[in-house]
């Protein structure tokens, strides 16, 4: 590892933040069923599938904002290779409504 002689004085990197999760559940509530791509992660960097694996189960157990009692989040992940050849981890996910009508099948023929 290089060490400096001197300290080299800058200003402090800019934080980027977590990404808005609640605006990737907003637009997966508004096509319940349909399957988008959330997110990717190059599987050149040692924790991408790591990186897409817990956004997958964040997604499957309703954290960062992927939590609805009108219907359930589904997440899973797939190794792409691109037409480069690199890969990639992609993190697919769908928001289905919850099944409105309940109650067993003799309630539901009565009605």
């Amino acid at each position: 590892m290089p060490v400096f002689d001197e300290v080299v004085w800058t200003k402090p990197a800019p934080r980027h933040g977590a990404p808005d999760f609640s605006r990737i559940a907003d637009q997966l509530r508004a096509k319940p069923g349909e399957t988008a791509i959330i997110a990717e992660f190059p599987t050149v960097v040692a924790s991408g599938s790591a990186e897409a694996a817990s956004l997958r189960n964040a997604v499957n157990s309703g954290r960062l904002g992927f939590d609805d009692p009108s219907g359930t989040f589904r997440a899973s992940t797939r190794t792409v290779t691109e037409r480069d050849g690199s890969k990639c981890v992609r993190v697919f996910a769908v928001f289905d409504i919850a099944n409105s009508v309940s109650g067993t099948a003799d309630e539901k023929d009565s009605r």
